[in-house]
């Protein structure tokens, strides 16, 4: 299991997040936070909430994890991990499997060593090849922010 602290942090992130759908991220190593993150639109293409934000929201919004390693910087991340929450009212919820290639792509850059998430079951720590070999395979039709 990861360190309470990091999942701690990662659920208070997630709430940051201006988009329907809260995903928080903390990039650590043992119990060192790196770097955090929350899914949200750049700029001048801010989230509003709307169904019609909600709409654009798949080709417009930074995931949590690429505003995480963005902020780290890709040298700062070697070897550490990247812990991935979603939440409902402030609240853990269980995220699907790995499902985002262009986030496992930049993890895999970055040096990350592994990624953790919550599910059904409790905690599951993917190597970061693995995860992106899944998220290869999932079916591009799905992308949630």
């Amino acid at each position: 299991m990861p360190p309470l602290h990091v999942i701690e942090l990662a659920i208070e992130v997630s709430t940051w997040s201006p988009c329907r759908s809260k995903r928080g991220v903390v990039i650590f190593h043992n119990e060192d936070i790196i770097m955090t993150g929350c899914n949200s639109k750049p700029g001048a293409f801010a989230c509003d909430g709307s169904e019609a934000c909600k709409q654009t929201c798949r080709r417009e919004a930074v995931h949590a994890e690429q505003w995480a390693l963005l902020g780290a910087g890709a040298n700062n991340c070697r070897g550490a991990d990247m812990l991935h929450v979603k939440t409902v009212d402030g609240v853990l919820v269980p995220s699907g499997s790995p499902s985002c290639v262009e986030c496992s792509k930049l993890a895999l850059v970055c040096g990350i060593a592994g990624f953790w998430i919550f599910h059904d079951d409790g905690w599951r720590r993917y190597p970061v090849v693995e995860f992106h070999r899944l998220s290869l395979s999932f079916p591009l039709s799905y992308g949630v922010v």
